[in-house]
């Protein structure tokens, strides 16, 4: 078939043996009940390939080197609250993270597990001894990093499923979609919401070398998982009279730049949003870069 109509993205030349140095940046804002709050995070940060199986899928090692907090006008914040200061503290357990990525360039598990509740238990100990008041978010993390649940935490990490986005070895058949089913987790609240990513093929040249994808995203009100009874139940804390008519908006867009000989993503954004008119909002973005080119629209960070 045609170039022009069957586009195969694919990571079998994949060699990362060397690290390559990414620069993300991540912004979450909520607005509910007439008050609002600002998270904001800067990465620096590298993947490296450190295996790769005859079945596709391979070992890929995830080492943050830097990461601050950032402003509503995207400059680091240098005085910390003691909520900030304690989010970066417990932010290093994924300082050196191994995940199992599928050929798809899609997390199937983290490897080293056992790294990263030794890694807890360390901060665990720093926390206990700095914050004596703070032991009910130390039993959350003690009861989410166990065994049986620490896969599930990071299967569905928004940031990390944006890293690894289930890209490549599809066929992108002209402007025909490729269909991925996602969730978002704390997506409303602390509710995780199932969604419907299309991915598009948008730009790429002759060879084929430099390709953008764009994607965009939709709800998935009929999937099983979908959670309308813990909804409806979170539209009644916010003081909306039962009963009462209420749309959910949700806008989930963004792309991803590649590099179609070396097989891996060269830059990519994405934003989603879940509001109910005048009554709550929240908004996240990602961005990443990997040209240094591109380090100052991070704000002129240190990074």
């Amino acid at each position: 078939m045609p170039r022009s109509q069957l586009h195969p993205l694919s990571l079998r030349t994949l060699t990362l043996q060397e690290p390559i140095s990414y620069v993300a940046e991540i912004q979450t804002k909520i607005v509910s009940k007439n008050k609002g709050s600002f998270n904001g995070m800067g990465l620096k940060f590298s993947l490296r390939l450190l295996q790769k199986k005859e079945n596709g899928t391979m070992h890929i090692e995830v080492k943050t080197h830097k990461r601050i907090l950032l402003s509503k006008k995207k400059a680091p914040i240098k005085k910390f609250s003691k909520a900030q200061q304690i989010a970066l503290q417990v932010a290093a357990i994924n300082d050196h993270l191994i995940f199992e990525v599928s050929k798809n360039y899609g997390i199937q598990r983290l490897v080293n597990t056992k790294r990263v509740q030794e890694s807890w238990g360390e901060i665990r100990t720093e926390l206990r001894s700095e914050y004596p008041d703070i032991e009910e978010m130390i039993s959350d993390f003690d009861w989410q990093l166990q065994n049986k649940y620490i896969q599930h935490i990071f299967l569905e990490d928004n940031f990390f499923n944006f890293l690894f986005p289930k890209l490549f070895n599809h066929d992108f058949k002209g402007k025909q979609p490729i269909l991925i089913e996602k969730a978002i987790s704390n997506g409303i609240h602390t509710h995780t919401i199932p969604i419907l990513a299309k991915h598009t093929l948008k730009k790429f040249d002759t060879g084929f070398t430099q390709v953008t994808v764009g994607t965009k995203g939709e709800l998935q009100t009929e999937h099983p998982k979908f959670p309308l009874a813990k909804l409806n139940t979170f539209i009644g804390s916010l003081g909306i009279p039962k009963g009462a008519h209420c749309d959910l908006n949700f806008n989930y867009a963004g792309s991803y730049e590649l590099d179609g000989l070396k097989h891996y993503i060269t830059k990519g954004q994405l934003r989603f949003s879940f509001e109910i008119k005048e009554h709550y909002l929240k908004e996240t973005s990602f961005e990443l870069f990997i040209d240094p080119k591109h380090r100052n629209k991070i704000s002129k960070t240190t990074l």
